[in-house]
This record gives C-alpha cells, structure tokens and sequence, in this order.
C-alpha cells in the first residue's frame, strides 16, 4: 500500500529537488510547495524518491527527509500525536494559517527552535527565584516564543513535552513564579490542543456537501476523528479544526477563505461541539453573514447551510434574551468584566475546571503523561490552582470571545437544527441545552421562515420550528457520537436526509 508524505521545510521558497539520490546530483527546475503531498516511491539513507501526489513543484524527484534536526517531509497519513489516518481515507489538506497584521495575535519568531530552547532553560536557571520582585520577562518571552514555534505542526509535540519540562522542574524547585508563567501560558494554547490546525478533507463528488466540524474547548483533531470519519465515508467535503484563543481571527479567515473557495453552490451543515464549538461557528457565520450582505461573497448562508448539529452546546442565562423583529442593532450581551470574573468565586471554579480539564487533556494528548495524578499533570494541577488562589484565571475564561448570538439571529432562525444533549454531561449541563433548544425555537415568525424554506413536515416537526432535540442518556460529554453511536448518528443522518434531500 502506498505511503504519503507531507512537505513541512521550504516555506521561503519551496523545497529543493534534485534528480538523484546523491546530494550532488542536479537540482530539478522549481521546488515542492509547503503543504504539498507526495507518494513514496523509495526511502534510502534519508532520502525519498517521491511521485507529487498533489501540490506544486517537480512531478518526481527526490528529497531529504531532514535537515539537521528539522523535518522537511513527514508522514502525511499521522499528525504529530502519532494516531493515523485511515489508508483508505482522503488524506487532508492542512491550511496554513498566516500571521497578520489586522489581527496581531500570530508572529513569526526569530532563531530556531533548538536556540529557543537552550535559551529558556538558561534563563530559568540564571534567574533570581528568591527574590519575588526580579523580573522574569525574559524567561516569559522564550516561553511565548516557544509556543508561536508550536503553531507549526511539525514543532507542536516537543514544545509541549519541553514545557511541560520546564512546569515540572519549576515546580519542584518552588520556583512558583517561573511555575505560573509556564502554567499561564499553557492555559491560553491549550483551548484547542491542535491549536490554530485546520484540516480540509476534499469532497467526493459536484453532489456532496461540506461538513463544517468545530471542535469542543481542549479538544484535538484526534477527539473529532469519529466525526470526521463518519463524513468523510459518505462522501462530504470537511473542514475540521478546534476552539483556538491564540491566532483565533487569523484561523478564521483561513477557515472562510478555504469554504468560500470550494463552497459553489454546494450544501453546507454545521457540526459543532460544547460551547467552544459553538462559539467558532457562530464567529464564522457572522462573518459569512456580514461578507454577503457586503456583496463580497455571492452565496448566502441562509441558503447554503442546511442544517446544524449541536453536540454538548448551549446558552448562558445572560445569552438568551427575547429578541424583537423591529430591531435592527441588537449587540450582544456582555458578560461580567474580566476584574468582576476574577473576584466571582464561582467563576474562578468554573476557569480551574476548565483549564484543568483542557490542559491534562493537552499533556496526555501529547504523551507529557498517561494519567493526571503523575507528572508533569501534578505539577500542572498544584501550579493552576495557586493561580485560582490568586484570582487571576476567571477573567481569562470570562473575557474568552464566544462569538455573536443577537447579531445572528436572523440567520440562526432559518436553519433547522438538532441539538444534542446529556443527562449525564458535566460540563455542559442538560438544561443549558434545552435553553439553546427553547431560545431558537422562539425566535420571532421562526415557524413562518421555516414553512417559506421548507415544505417537508419531517423537517418542521410537529410544532413547526425545525429544532430537534436528542437526549442521550448517560453519555459523557460530546462523547455520544462514539458511545451511543446507533442512535446518535441515526438522528444525525435524519436531519441531514431530511434536509438535502
């Protein structure tokens, strides 16, 4: 069976060719695009004789599969957790996302990863731990140096392992300031462990749809693999990623330029998961919304997206505000300040199960741990709750962005929507859900919009509001799409049916 590899070096100008195996043998004209995919023919003494499978530069040739200690090709059929594809599955394309000066949230870093970390660990040792107010900026800024490097796929799981080197290490020595930096820093990377990642997964054919998956808070792309799969076997395009804080603007914009460029006059549906899920898609959809009424794109979501699937999501009380069909500039309601989060002792709880939750699952995903009562999980753990102690993590999940609701409005009452909850979810409690399901389904004239759009009455159901609900009975959180498959899926393909058909 045949090997893929993915090119990951020559990002300033392609990767070199040459006709040979031999280092000294002729250059080939032009060079491999970063992101291109190519077939493995021969691997001999680390070099790839490949056949360019898809992507730009020579059609055959061959290349160094490292340079120093830097990949240039890696398996194209595994991420950097190790898990692979399935062989017979469409291998995906990973979207570059680009550093920007609109949104500034994503840089580029000067010096190697290799220098980067040398650097760390000497100002960590070099520094004054002893007396509180010396200034540890340095050692910070190798530490965000070090997780902008984490952003390339090809750097992700060694940053990760090295800071949690560094968290460990720090806290055995009761170097807690150095501690809480790493910690801190962590916690903002870690609300999507595939950080700024997005896969797109080409369709089968004119008639297919394309899947939108949103990911939940901490998830990888690993934990969204069964809904990637089960779309991708019926033969949907997908564009899978997860809830990123860091570079969330710049990630969008890759995310609406691929869907825009491949959309046509094809079907779309939303597949999101929790409330980070949720707040992607619903960033995403305002900008689709804002960009038609622009003119900039030709396709409107109200017509192209077909339906939405909400796994694990749901309002807060303050989100679910009746809203009126006269108003024209509603904004959305504003949670409490990120000083009033920090001194809510019950929103400082509900940040330390959130980090907690999201940073172990980044430790392990990574193989930092296997459990989270060892190392370096304990350190993380102890470190994270000094920093709750100090009431400097609920303004951090409190000012997070969820993306827009009253903005959206309009747009939300036009597509049908199956919602899926848990009795036994603790995160995302079962009656949050039911009031996402009641919000939508109240939204003004939703019945009259649905009954212009739609003339199925399996797709309106009986009150005439296109909002399903599918209660799951003790399924974790968003885990019902592999522990109760059967019937999840079975609500899933019916709406879908339903509605392409």
């Amino acid at each position: 069976m045949a090997r893929f590899w993915r090119v990951v070096g020559g990002e300033r100008g392609g990767l070199l060719v040459r006709s040979g195996r031999e280092l000294a043998s002729a250059e080939k004209e032009g060079r491999l695009a970063s992101q291109s995919i190519l077939e493995e023919l021969e691997v001999i003494g680390g070099r790839l004789r490949y056949r360019l499978h898809r992507g730009e530069g020579p059609s055959e040739g061959w290349v160094s599969l490292k340079l120093k200690d830097k990949d240039l090709v890696v398996p194209a059929d595994t991420r950097e957790t190790g898990k692979r594809f399935d062989a017979a599955a469409p291998i995906p394309e990973l979207l570059c996302v680009q550093a920007s000066d609109t949104h500034g949230t994503l840089r580029d870093v000067q010096g190697s990863l290799s220098e980067i970390e040398q650097g760390a660990w000497k100002k960590l040792r070099e520094s004054d731990h002893k007396n509180e107010k010396s200034d540890l900026s340095s050692f910070e800024q190798s530490i965000k140096d070090l997780l902008y490097l984490a952003w390339k796929r090809e750097n992700r799981k060694r940053v990760v392992l090295l800071l949690a080197k560094l968290l460990q290490f720090s806290s055995e020595k009761s170097w807690d300031r150095a501690a809480r930096i790493v910690c801190q820093q962590l916690c903002l990377v870690c609300w999507a462990s595939s950080m700024v990642d997005v896969e797109y997964y080409a369709f089968r054919d004119s008639e297919s749809p394309i899947v939108v998956v949103c990911g939940f808070g901490g998830s990888h792309l690993d934990d969204l693999q069964p809904a990637i799969d089960r779309w991708t076997q019926s033969g949907a395009g997908v564009l899978a990623f997860g809830p990123a804080r860091v570079g969330r603007d710049d990630m969008l914009d890759s995310i609406f330029s691929k869907l825009v460029s491949v959309l046509e006059d094809r079907a779309v549906i939303f597949h999101f998961f929790s409330d980070g899920g949720f707040g992607m898609a619903r960033s995403l959809l305002g900008k689709w919304e804002e960009s038609w009424q622009k003119g900039e794109v030709r396709q409107s979501p109200g017509e192209s997206i077909k339906c939405m699937i909400s796994d694990g999501a749901g309002l807060l009380p303050h989100e679910a505000i009746a809203v009126d069909e006269e108003s024209t500039d509603m904004e959305d309601p504003m949670g409490p300040s990120r000083a009033e989060s920090d001194a809510d002792k019950q929103t400082t709880d509900n940040a330390l199960g959130f980090f907690t939750g999201c940073g172990l699952n980044m430790l392990m995903t990574f193989g930092a741990c296997q459990a989270f009562h060892e190392e370096p999980a304990n350190s993380f753990g102890k470190t994270l709750i000094a920093t709750a102690n100090s009431r400097k993590l609920g303004g951090e999940l409190a000012s997070a962005p969820r993306g827009p609701v009253l903005a959206i409005w309009r747009l939300l009452r036009e597509i049908p929507t199956l919602i899926v909850a848990s009795r036994g979810d603790k995160i995302v409690p079962i009656e949050r859900s039911e009031l996402l399901a009641k919000w939508l389904r109240e939204l003004p004239n939703r019945v009259l919009s649905q009954a212009q759009r739609w003339q199925d009455a399996n797709i309106l159901g009986q009150d005439g509001t296109a909002v399903r609900m599918l209660t799951l009975d003790k399924a974790m959180h968003c885990r019902g799409m592999v522990s109760h498959a059967k019937e999840y899926w079975e609500g899933v393909d019916g709406l879908v049916m339903d509605c392409l058909s």
